[in-house]
């Protein structure tokens, strides 16, 4: 069972305290203290990232939920169920991500509410490792700001991307419907960090996929568009970019992926909406597969 982030980071700080393997006290304690000391950020990040949990490659359910109803409820509101998802790490990346000389670590987790999170790990005094902001991405700004879904249910992806725009920046790309909704939600979240914190400075915007929007509707999304990083975009490349294909990720500047975990419907699903909606079995029924892509699956392009 994967442990929760926290355990994971007491564990490596216990590890750090008291000396990455190999690195106990003998005769040759002088040469390691000197090694390690002599390591970079980015050296330091990545033995530290190898205690951290991640969903790498892992594949997982998503349940119709609210099993526990009476004899009473219709089941039109069926809900979804993710738990069978552990709250832990995503996956990780090493770069720069504040131009200041030195690396970061980046850990994209699911927080205990499902929500997408963000921390950012640091090097200082040498060689140790603080966590310097964990931070709940937001589905829009303001007064009604609310934490973005890890995962969405039915069909769709979360895509998370490092690219360049005024310096380094990072992009959620969130995807799904319903469960027997039509259509497709896209929400794309800017995030970058400053040195000390996380920032959402772009107000995060979505789109009904294949929903035929207007001209007039895409002449108001083209500065949201644009202010992503995009460049300057016609009429006609905005009715794309709000539709399936191409993906924003075409306009944007060196961008890479660090994680991925896409979700695809049962191809029984209505039959199971169907048992699940008598409410006279305990079961629970599959409604979507949940799977995070392997490192080596991820997306980089080139200069």
């Amino acid at each position: 069972m994967k442990k929760h982030l926290l355990v994971s980071v007491l564990a490596a700080a216990v590890l750090l305290a008291s000396g990455f393997p190999g690195m106990r006290m003998s005769a040759a304690a002088g040469d390691a203290a000197a090694a390690e000391e002599n390591k970079t950020a980015a050296q330091i990040l990545d033995e530290f990232s190898g205690y951290l949990d991640d969903l790498y490659g892992q594949t997982f359910n998503g349940y119709l939920g609210d099993y526990a109803k009476d004899s009473t409820e219709t089941g039109v509101n069926q809900g979804y169920d993710r738990s069978e998802v552990p709250t832990t790490n995503m996956g990780s990346y090493i770069s720069d991500f504040d131009l200041d000389g030195r690396e970061e670590l980046l850990v994209v987790g699911i927080s205990p509410e499902y929500n997408l999170q963000f921390s950012m790990y640091e090097v200082t005094d040498g060689n140790k490792i603080y966590a310097s902001d964990t931070y709940t991405l937001m589905s829009q700004l303001g007064e009604n700001a609310a934490g973005q879904p890890a995962f969405l249910e039915g069909n769709g992806a979360t895509d998370i991307y490092l690219y360049e725009f005024n310096g380094p920046r990072l992009l959620a790309l969130c995807s799904g419907t319903g469960m027997l909704a039509s259509g497709q939600i896209s929400l794309l979240i800017p995030v970058k960090y400053d040195g000390c914190r996380f920032v959402q400075d772009i107000e995060p915007f979505g789109f009904n996929v294949f929903s035929g929007l207007q001209d007039a509707d895409l002449e108001s999304m083209r500065p949201k568009f644009e202010s992503l990083g995009t460049g300057s975009l016609s009429i006609d490349e905005c009715r794309k970019l709000t539709s399936a294909l191409p993906s924003i990720i075409n306009y944007l500047e060196k961008p890479r992926e660090i994680v991925k975990v896409s979700h695809s419907t049962v191809d029984d699903l209505l039959n199971q909406f169907e048992e699940w909606r008598k409410g006279d079995q305990k079961e629970r029924f599959k409604a979507t597969t949940i799977h995070f892509l392997e490192k080596e699956e991820l997306r980089t392009y080139d200069d």
